[in-house]
């Protein structure tokens, strides 16, 4: 009987135990399983918050590339965002506005966006400030000038070159074409424009050159062109007799830091000239001639004292590099080029 007594307190105990209402913890595991927290008391405010959905965290989902040709899609992909921020973010109207100057922007273009792009940008900026420019410029003015109750209309001045007046030019007479030039400015955007549409022979050119006031100008109106002044159009289109002429009147070559000047392109298109000579043919006058027309060139331009950008490799290989041009010549070409043509490079 005893016995029996002693089991049901034991067993009360037990039951007492299990009922008590106090706080308890749940208990703390040991090894990698992270502790639980301590269980909150269920109050009102603690009910309100269990109510309300769990808010899940925000995953973002990623796909990654599962084979190469999904490596490559994404690579794409990739890139075509890159540029597209760039082209975007990386202007030269941006740039210079933000406080940088020319060479500074020229820089950041090249780096950030290409070469070509850096080029182009700096050779609009240069013919920004010709005359032709700020023609242009006084005409948008002019016309954008408010009036009253008038609708506002942005308007974009060109002018054509060559002017109305020189555009029968390459037709008229030689005294007809003194009475035009004693009545009319010729301008270094009209030779040009003659020089690009070849309709005018170089003596005509040259007598054009000697009505200019500063025949070094830059040319303004061709804003696709790479050249800056007519000595690059001279040395462009291989008229050695103007280059010369305008070299005696003033002009100076244009040495940009960042450009090709027209010793560079005289060397690169000597470099071209020279490379589609027949070998067994290199002393006939018919294959002299056009190598011999750009050496005259060349020496010019020495002789005022510009400098191409060239180095000797290693081998004795002739390097030049510079910006739009390249090409290189070995050692055994470089002494073939001065005992054929007298050219020292």
């Amino acid at each position: 009987m005893k016995k029996w007594i002693g089991f049901a307190i034991v067993l009360a105990i037990i039951i007492w135990l299990w009922i008590k209402p106090e706080q308890t913890t749940l208990p703390r595991n040991s090894g990698n399983i992270q502790h639980a927290e301590p269980v909150q008391p269920i109050t009102a405010s603690n009910i309100a918050k269990l109510s309300k959905p769990a808010e899940k965290p925000e995953t973002q989902k990623t796909s990654l590339p599962r084979d190469l040709n999904e490596c490559r899609k994404f690579e794409r992909k990739l890139q075509d965002q890159r540029w597209k921020w760039l082209r975007e973010n990386y202007t030269g109207k941006k740039l210079t506005k933000a406080g940088f100057d020319l060479d500074q922007v020229t820089v950041i273009l090249d780096r950030f966006r290409n070469y070509n792009f850096a080029r182009s940008w700096r050779i609009s900026q240069i013919k920004a400030n010709s005359e032709n420019a700020k023609k242009e410029a006084r005409l948008d003015e002019e016309i954008a000038a408010p009036t009253d109750g008038a609708l506002h209309i942005a308007i974009r001045f060109r002018l054509d070159y060559p002017q109305k007046a020189f555009s029968e030019y390459p037709d008229l007479s030689k005294a007809q074409r003194r009475l035009v030039l004693d009545e009319h400015s010729v301008t270094v955007d009209d030779i040009a424009a003659f020089i690009k549409q070849k309709s005018l022979s170089e003596p005509a050119l040259i007598e054009l050159a000697q009505q200019l006031e500063d025949p070094g100008s830059i040319v303004g109106s061709t804003e696709s062109d790479r050249q800056l002044n007519l000595i690059d159009y001279a040395v462009t289109y291989k008229l050695d007799e103007l280059l010369s002429i305008l070299l005696e009147l003033g002009a100076t070559p244009i040495n940009d830091a960042y450009l090709d000047n027209a010793l560079e392109l005289a060397l690169h298109r000597f470099y071209r000239e020279y490379s589609r000579l027949p070998p067994d043919d290199t002393d006939s006058p018919e294959a002299r001639l056009p190598i011999e027309n750009t050496i005259s060139i060349i020496q010019l331009l020495i002789d005022q004292g510009l400098m191409a950008d060239m180095k000797t490799k290693a081998r004795g290989e002739l390097e030049i590099n510079q910006g739009h041009y390249s090409f290189s010549l070995p050692d055994d070409k470089v002494q073939a080029i001065y005992e054929q043509f007298g050219l020292d490079l």
